[in-house]
């Protein structure tokens, strides 16, 4: 094969590659705007029911994001020895673990753009859960976690986006809510527009809610 086919054949793959990241990501930003909009409506019930469709293509996009990276990096021979490889994965097992997140810390590295990662919700869900007698509406629960959270809320997490006061952290509770779902934390199964915590979710909490 000659060199100009190889190239071909290399630009062919990015582009296609690309094509895909850009339909996945175009599909999840389509559907958190719809959520977004559902929340501005005053709808967080029907904002819940698009996340819940939303989170299995996010973690698609996210680890998308992480090919792309990697790919556009070899395609530059920037990656230089296989160790800057291994050292970007490193990084990012890092920033999936548990580590403490300190928002004044990245406030102050990155000034006051930034919104919470969404995992740092759901301990205070669960604890308002247990407050609330283990069951109770997603605004009673979303009331809790806001006093719960009021000295760790961003200026980004805290933006106003309508009239009625709802703020932007709101779309990362109910995604994360989704994921308690998912891992049988939390139901929502035995009444509408309702949470309930079991026995999964009580174990965690006595677990990882120091």
């Amino acid at each position: 094969m000659s060199a100009e086919n190889k190239s071909l054949d290399k630009n062919e793959i990015l582009h296609a590659f690309e094509n895909v990241y850009d339909k996945i990501n175009d599909y999840v930003s389509g559907l958190k705007q719809q959520s977004s909009d559902e929340i501005l409506n005053g709808s967080l019930e029907k904002a819940q029911k698009l996340l819940n469709e939303l989170v299995p293509y996010e973690n698609v996009v996210k680890k998308l994001t992480e090919a792309k990276e990697l790919f556009d990096q070899i395609n530059k021979g920037q990656n230089g020895e296989s160790g800057k490889v291994e050292e970007k994965n490193e990084q990012n097992d890092e920033n999936d673990s548990d580590e403490f997140f300190d928002p004044q810390a990245l406030e102050e590295e990155t000034g006051n753009d930034v919104l919470t990662p969404e995992s740092e919700f759901r301990i205070p869900m669960l604890k308002g859960l247990i407050y609330l007698g283990g069951s109770a509406a997603i605004d009673e629960v979303i009331g809790f976690v806001k006093k719960d959270m009021k000295n760790k809320l961003t200026g980004k997490d805290t933006e106003i986006i309508n009239d009625d006061g709802l703020e932007k952290w709101h779309e990362s509770l109910l995604i994360e809510s989704e994921r308690m779902i998912e891992e049988g934390l939390i139901t929502n199964e035995k009444k509408e527009g309702y949470w309930e915590i079991v026995q999964k979710g009580i174990d965690y909490l006595s677990k990882h809610g120091k």
